[in-house]
């Protein structure tokens, strides 16, 4: 295989191209993986798609804070409930 490639300016590593194909295809079966899940937890969809419609209505000084907030808020697990299959996709 090639080795590490000296550009000017420094050392920098280049992958090779079996590490490349390597890579690509774990970033292929992670992004495979991730989709999967989105597909068995609808309700993330719309707790995301609620909590970014809140954040740009209110539009906080402190983002931060007011995620924790939302986040932590026992009362939006059953508007997400309801939300389920009218925000994004649906399972």
């Amino acid at each position: 295989g090639v080795g590490p490639t000296k550009f000017s300016g420094g050392a920098m590593d280049v992958l090779t191209t079996q590490q490349q194909d390597r890579l690509n295809q774990a970033k292929a079966r992670m992004r495979i993986e991730n989709e999967e899940y989105l597909r068995q937890h609808p309700e993330l969809q719309t707790f995301i798609s609620m909590f970014m419609s809140k954040v740009l209505d209110e539009q906080p000084d402190d983002v931060l804070t007011f995620a924790c907030e939302f986040f932590s808020n026992p009362e939006n697990e059953a508007a997400v409930m309801e939300g389920v299959g009218t925000v994004g996709f649906t399972a």
